[in-house]
């Protein structure tokens, strides 16, 4: 019952933020999501991840 629970919460607000996304430009949902470092190393940390899984190396930042 409670991860039935969880799976509906997590759900509805992936498909909150994919509308939500939806009627924002990108420039805006970055510089509103990449203020905090915490995400901000998430974000990096995934990228690199999925870089290094398909063989790619990693982008480097400016």
């Amino acid at each position: 019952m409670m991860l039935t629970f969880i799976v509906f919460t997590f759900g509805s607000l992936l498909v909150a933020v994919q509308i939500a996304g939806g009627q924002m430009t990108p420039r805006i949902m970055a510089a509103t999501l990449l203020r905090d470092n915490a995400i901000r190393f998430s974000v990096g940390a995934r990228s690199a991840s999925a870089s290094a899984e398909h063989g790619r190396p990693a982008a480097s930042s400016p």
